[in-house]
C-alpha cells in the first residue's frame, strides 16, 4: 500500500470473553470474512481478537466500515470492540499502524458509549513533521 500510495485501513476486532473454541467464534469469523476483500488479509490476534486489513480505505471510510461490521457482529452473545487506524496521507510502518489501532481498541473498551474508536492523524501536524525531518 505504501509503495503504491494506496490508503489502507487496519481493524482490530476484539470479541471479549469468547474463546476461539466457543461456538460463537465460527459465526464471528464468517461475519468478519464476509466484510473484508481478501481472506488472506484477516489474522488471529492475541487470544480474543482478529486483525483485518482493508485496501483503499481512508479514515472516514474505515470508521463507516467499522460501524457496519459492528452492527453485523453485535448479537448480544459477546461484547465487541473495534480499534481502527489508517495510513491515510502518511508513510508509516505496519508496527506503528498496529500500535495505533491497539491504542484505539483500549479506548473503545474504556468508553461504555463507544465500542468503536478510530485513530485519526492530524494532517497538518504530519506535514509539518515531514517538512522538519
Amino acid at each position: 500500500a505504501t509503495a503504491s500510495e494506496i490508503d489502507l485501513g487496519l481493524f482490530i476486532i476484539k470479541i471479549a470473553g469468547v474463546s476461539r473454541k466457543d461456538e460463537i467464534t465460527k459465526k464471528v469469523c464468517n461475519v468478519i470474512s464476509s466484510h473484508f476483500q481478501f481472506k488472506d488479509l484477516i489474522f488471529e490476534y492475541k487470544n480474543d481478537s482478529y486483525v483485518g486489513l482493508k485496501i483503499g480505505t481512508n479514515s472516514e471510510q474505515a470508521f463507516n466500515f467499522a460501524e457496519k461490521l459492528y452492527v453485523d457482529l453485535a448479537n448480544g452473545q459477546a461484547k465487541i470492540y473495534i480499534g481502527v487506524s489508517t495510513k491515510t496521507i502518511r508513510i508509516i510502518s505496519g508496527e506503528r499502524l498496529l500500535k495505533e489501532a491497539d491504542e484505539a481498541l483500549v479506548h473503545a473498551q474504556e468508553d461504555e458509549n463507544s465500542p468503536i474508536v478510530a485513530f485519526k492523524a492530524n494532517a497538518d501536524k504530519y506535514r509539518a513533521f515531514l517538512e522538519n525531518n
